[in-house]
């Protein structure tokens, strides 16, 4: 029930961003980017802090392999609407959220692998690439590219129809979420003070790497932050699912996501607030 509804929302959030945006912007967009400083960022950098602070911070085996699975799979699908409400780069943001499922094919399984290994806590049951790059496809690509198709065959229709199914995906994420919640409510309720703080120190050390290593262009900063604060959990719970079936693990995924999907938020906040901020400054002079 929680994938079928969590698959729902997702596809229905980034059918809504698809229908906000054009594949010609997109593509732009993409030659922008920074690949050369977004894939090391975000394959190396952010697992490198991860298994640091797992080491580190006496966290307990399943926390430490949660916070690992997490690092190892970048942008969530949650990035472009972050993106969007920080009044970012939204067009990057979603090219990026878009194309990333063909990186994390390649790299995530051999980021999982090396990082688990450095824990003495090699992966129990193989993790198949193209599982990984299906589950992603028809969840995070598919659906913006049919936002898009869509908009782009009936502009007057999707103008209608994009508030309403925003509505109606937000709703059904937050049914799915607060079932969640339920579910693991034990193992949420036993999160330590230490488990917290560290990834508080993950999620904030995440995204000022990512915000600092984004250029100077408009909104880019925010994509580059989100990016590498907002992991994938769809991805991580496939893997765990496969080597950590009926382990406590998962209740630490879903702990380790509510933090940062909240960090998110806050950061949200922030870009939102600090304009205004801005604007009272120059009425003051």
């Amino acid at each position: 029930m929680i994938r079928g509804l969590t698959v729902i929302s997702l596809s229905g959030l980034l059918f809504t961003v698809g229908m906000r945006l054009n594949l010609k912007t997109v593509m732009v967009s993409l030659k922008t980017a920074r690949l050369s400083v977004i894939l090391p960022l975000n394959f190396l950098l952010i697992p490198w802090l991860a298994l640091t602070i797992a080491q580190y911070a006496d966290l307990s085996k399943e926390a430490s392999i949660a916070l690992v699975l997490l690092a190892a799979a970048p942008f969530a699908p949650v990035v472009p609407l972050f993106v969007s409400m920080s009044r970012g780069h939204l067009a990057l943001a979603a090219g990026l959220t878009a194309v990333f499922p063909v990186f994390s094919m390649v790299f995530t399984p051999l980021v999982t692998e090396v990082a688990l290994w450095a824990l003495y806590e090699p992966a129990q049951a193989a993790i198949h690439p193209l599982k990984i790059l299906f589950l992603l496809f028809f969840t995070i690509t598919f659906p913006m590219l049919l936002g898009m198709g869509f908009s782009h065959l009936s502009k007057i229709l999707s103008l209608v129809l994009l508030r309403p199914l925003e509505v109606f995906s937000e709703t059904v994420g937050a049914l799915s979420l607060i079932f969640l919640i339920y579910l693991q409510w034990d193992a949420i309720a036993a999160t330590s003070w230490g488990h917290l703080c560290a990834l508080f120190l993950f999620g904030e050390g995440a995204f000022l790497l990512g915000y600092s290593l984004g250029d100077s262009g408009p909104g880019h900063r925010q994509v580059m932050g989100f990016g590498a604060l907002n992991r994938n959990i769809g991805l991580s719970v496939l893997i765990a699912v496969n080597a950590y079936a009926e382990t406590p693990v998962l209740g630490a995924l879903v702990t380790n996501s509510l933090l940062l999907i909240v960090l998110g938020l806050f950061h949200v906040a922030i870009f939102r607030w600090w304009p205004f901020q801005e604007r009272i400054a120059k009425q003051s002079l």
